[in-house]
């Protein structure tokens, strides 16, 4: 079994021990369970609190350190950490039987003074209130790191403490709960061989146990009564219910010490059951308010059988049963005052209607079920069944009520009834649920209509039908003869019309399957037809006008091509952009089943088509410059190494010492037109790479202290997550290459204390390596000319970078794709994964 940290230390004590020692030396504290919830701390800075644990984004840095801090805390006694927003973190763990189980956190300093310039940059990229952030800065302390980590080792040990006391208080919990264990199994086994039933009641949740052997009591499969304390209820005898609800109350509220109730139960086949329940309270709160009782379930029909013989026997129980029948009239009588709207309704129905409470109690019935009984209804009020009819009727008749209560569901049915004169009749009984205002039963409503004469006159027309059917039977042969031919007519009909059919709908389903979008309107503008491709793209839309679903008008289109083709009776053509997407359209003069004159639109996607032209285009651009550059790059190097060549040899002659800046300038500048020329070459669609399998996982970690120290001196962070990925085919410089144009981007992207992130990862046949800044985003005007050679939004830029990586990508037989938006850009580089034949 696995326990929380606070399971195993007081939690109090411990944080009077920390706020005690932060009082006597200082140092703030923090102490964290594994789920991150703040079990002790205090000193906590007004910097974080106000500023960096309110701002969303400064939050998530907060909680990334958090997390890192976590991850490495296997590595030592303690781990620490410059988080995000540029204050030191500190964490040692708690680990109790090589379980994690919390974590003492020392954080919120600095080792030195601060960069205010850093913090005021930070502030105004936070959109804080930069005067009240560096005040909130200058309290943070400053502590020196070697005391720091003095104060990590006291940490530590202070944690291996708290451990070895956590060690302790779980192997007492895991030596009671195997003592726990060991009593219950030994309960269990005394319940099942003993022929008691056993239920336990969890009175704060109202969940009740039942053991089999109750269910057995009850006459049900096990499961199928609700777990809860209003379920015996539903199943005891109306009479008993008082005495067993106030015996309960005592027993729940101290009056008693023990619960023995003896009542009748009635079971799945309907019978009625004695059964003794013997309960007791075995847990209480502090208050003394009950929270569980249990208890035991034992057949005593045999017994109680006995018991009613000899009591009937008795004048004492005629006069209990007067009193009980006397109270029960008073009581009722009252009720039907209430009730005198509901009887007016009753006694208006010319057929026998009664109500009844959730125990089977007459709450109201009219004049005719008044009249079957032979009683006056008045006096019906508060009896039941057992008062009126004779016992098997009355069982049958509260065992339907019963049914009717716990399905909540309507039940009719047809049966005899014997009246108050003995004649039987046949009836028809429909009983419904009444349902209070929370949708629970309160009780039932029930209305019987005579059908005797029904009954008779169903028998005679049995009688009437054998007859009829017989002489249609000898009609049926005669016609037979006749209606083959007839049928034979019939059938090569239908064969024709199912030909027809079939036609038709292979014409439809051509129309439904074309990949070009189908369409059919009328005059009015107005969408007669569509196929599955407009109905995928716009909805179903028939009936609507074509200027409101395809071009988001509220009145036609002042050119449109459809009054054209409808006037003209011509066909057009022209290329449309809807919803995003390009189509080039025809139209066609169309006429309709019933000669109306239609438009017939047909409209192909070229969408992709206009893509790939664009993307062809600046390929061809790509390889264009590339070939220029192959073609020319030789003619200009070389004259370009002599210039280089005299300019070194004069920079060290004598009389040239003092112009030695200028010839340095100038080999600078050749170095940079050589660098150029080097981008340029890098364009050629014929370069000549060096393909090998490499682990690119691998490249990205060769280069990363090169591009780290980029993000250092820029004050900026490289994140990497590496997945496991298969082999490549590669040439490592272009790839290195690569990496380098799209991470310098990114970091030239965001401002200081920004964070990216490489990452590789598989996705279907492909390998990802995905470059992520949080940037501000690309603007749609510039996203669409990425990677054109000379297309550049830096001032000292050549437009060459993202240019030389498509072309490397190109070379590769990948493909660059680019998510942009408010909060950052990610250029994923998709390589093709290596086929391996089987």
């Amino acid at each position: 079994m696995k326990y929380k940290f606070s399971d195993l230390v007081d939690i109090q004590r411990l944080q009077k021990l920390m706020n005690s020692f932060y009082e006597a030396t200082g140092i703030p504290h923090g102490i964290h369970d594994v789920d991150g919830t703040v079990l002790s701390g205090i000193g906590w800075q007004d910097i974080c609190t106000k500023f960096h644990r309110v701002c969303k984004q400064t939050e998530d840095k907060c909680l990334i350190s958090n997390r890192y801090i976590s991850e490495q805390l296997q590595d030592g006694p303690f781990v620490g950490y410059r988080c995000l927003n540029g204050l030191m973190d500190y964490g040692t763990p708690i680990i109790v039987e090589g379980q994690h189980l919390a974590t003492i956190f020392l954080g919120q300093l600095l080792h030195e003074p601060p960069d205010e310039e850093f913090f005021r940059r930070q502030a105004r990229e936070y959109g804080f209130d930069e005067t009240a952030y560096i005040e909130a800065l200058r309290l943070v302390p400053i502590i020196p790191k070697e005391r720091v980590e003095s104060i990590m080792m006291f940490f530590s040990q202070q944690a291996q403490f708290l451990a070895m006391l956590g060690l302790e208080k779980k192997r007492q919990l895991e030596a009671s709960d195997k003592v726990l264990k060991e009593r219950e199994e030994r309960l269990r086994l005394v319940l099942e061989e003993s022929h008691d039933g056993f239920w336990d009641w969890d009175i704060e949740t109202g969940y009740t146990y039942f053991s089999p052997r109750c269910f057995e009591v009850f006459g049900y499969e096990p499961g199928t009564i609700e777990p809860n304390a209003r379920s015996w209820k539903m199943f005891v005898h109306p009479d008993d219910i008082p005495l067993v609800t106030r015996m309960l109350n005592e027993r729940l509220e101290g009056k008693t010490t023990r619960c023995n109730a003896e009542y009748r139960l009635i079971t799945g086949a309907g019978e009625w059951k004695w059964v003794i329940s013997r309960g007791k309270v075995v847990k209480r709160d502090e208050k003394g308010r009950p929270l569980r009782m249990a208890g035991t379930l034992i057949d005593i029909t045999e017994r109680k059988q006995v018991e009613e013989a000899l009591q009937k026997q008795t004048a004492e129980l005629d006069q209990q049963v007067e009193e009980r029948t006397s109270e029960l009239v008073r009581v009722n009588k009252t009720l039907q005052e209430t009730l005198m709207q509901e009887k007016a309704l009753l006694d208006s129905i010319p057929d026998l209607a009664w109500l009844k409470d959730r125990e089977s109690r007459f709450i109201a019935v009219n004049q005719p079920f008044g009249m079957a009984c032979g009683v006056k209804p008045e006096d019906l009020v508060g009896k039941t069944d057992f008062d009126i009819w004779p016992k098997e009727l009355a069982e049958r008749y509260l065992a339907d009520d019963r049914q009717v209560i716990i399905s909540g569901r309507m039940k009719q049915v047809e049966e005899p009834l014997i009246d108050s004169s003995g004649q039987q009749t046949w009836i028809e009984t429909i009983k419904v649920p009444i349902l209070d205002e929370n949708g629970q039963v309160i009780g039932t409503a029930g209305i019987a209509r005579d059908i005797t004469d029904r009954k008779r006159l169903q028998n005679e027309l049995k009688k009437h039908r054998d007859f009829l059917e017989e002489l249609v039977w000898e009609r049926t042969k005669d016609l037979d003869m006749a209606n083959k031919g007839l049928q034979k007519e019939i059938m090569d009909r239908k064969k024709a019309e199912e030909a027809l059919e079939t036609e038709r709908l292979r014409l439809f389903s051509l129309l439904e399957k074309l990949p070009a979008a189908v369409s059919l309107i009328a005059p009015d503008y107005s969408l007669v037809f569509t196929n599955k491709k407009v109905r995928e793209s716009f909805g179903d839309i028939k009936g609507k006008p074509c200027y409101k679903i395809f071009h988001r008008r509220e009145v036609p289109c002042t050119d449109c091509p459809i009054m054209s083709v409808l006037e003209k009776n011509t066909p057009m053509e022209q290329e449309v952009v809807l919803s995003g997407m390009i189509y080039h359209t025809y139209y066609y003069p169309f006429h309709d089943v019933d000669g109306s004159l239609l438009a017939l639109g047909l409209g192909i996607d070229i969408t992709e088509q206009k893509r790939m032209g664009k993307e062809i285009a600046r390929l061809d651009r790509l390889n264009l410059v590339g070939e220029m550059a192959a073609g020319i790059g030789h003619e200009i190097r070389n004259p370009m190494t002599t210039v280089r060549g005299f300019l070194q040899m004069l920079g060290e002659k004598d009389d040239c010492t003092k112009y030695k800046d200028y010839f340095s300038l100038m080999i600078d500048e050749l170095d940079r037109a050589n660098s150029i020329i080097t981008e340029f070459l890098s364009l050629a669609k014929n370069k000549a790479v060096e393909f090998k399998t490499h682990d690119l996982n691998h490249i990205v970690k060769v280069i990363l202290p090169l591009i780290s120290a980029d993000a250092i001196v820029t004050d900026k962070h490289i994140e990497i997550d590496l997945d496991d990925i298969p082999i490549l085919l590669l040439d490592e410089k272009e790839i290195r290459q690569l990496i380098l144009n799209l991470v310098r981007n990114g970091l030239e992207a965001m401002s200081p204390g920004g964070t990216l992130t490489i990452k590789t990862f598989s996705e279907g046949n492909e390998v990802v390596l995905a470059v992520m800044d949080h940037g501000k985003g690309i603007e749609p005007d510039v996203l669409e000319k990425i990677g054109t050679p000379f297309f550049t939004t830096k001032d000292n830029g050549t437009g060459l970078g993202l240019a030389v990586c498509y072309s490397i990508a190109a070379r590769h037989d990948a493909a660059i794709t680019v998510e942009t938006g408010p909060i950052g850009t990610t250029f994923n580089v998709r390589f093709k994964k290596i086929k391996r034949e089987d």
